[in-house]
């Protein structure tokens, strides 16, 4: 039953590109505050650390993000996480 109830690996990354793409069309629909944009950065670093020990990798990332327009930290996103659309 436990099996059954919970969500297994697949379903739970599914879920999470979902909630993803709600994000995506937040800021796409003018949710864009510097606020919004720095929880987002605050995220994308968090998702990152940890999978690269390469500390320049992670500082040109951070860099990318703070200098990065609408259009660059989705594409961030997109190559981050992968593109959510089939």
């Amino acid at each position: 039953l436990s099996a059954r109830l919970t969500p297994g690996p697949q379903a739970a990354s599914e879920e999470a590109l979902a909630h993803l793409a709600k994000v995506e069309a937040a800021l796409a629909s003018g949710a864009n505050t510097p606020d919004v944009r720095t929880a987002a950065q605050r995220l994308l670093s968090k998702l990152t650390s940890g999978n690269d020990s390469n500390d320049q990798t992670e500082a040109d990332l951070e860099h990318r993000l703070e200098t990065a327009d609408d259009d660059e930290l989705f594409a961030i996103i997109d190559q981050q996480l992968g593109d959510p659309t089939p």
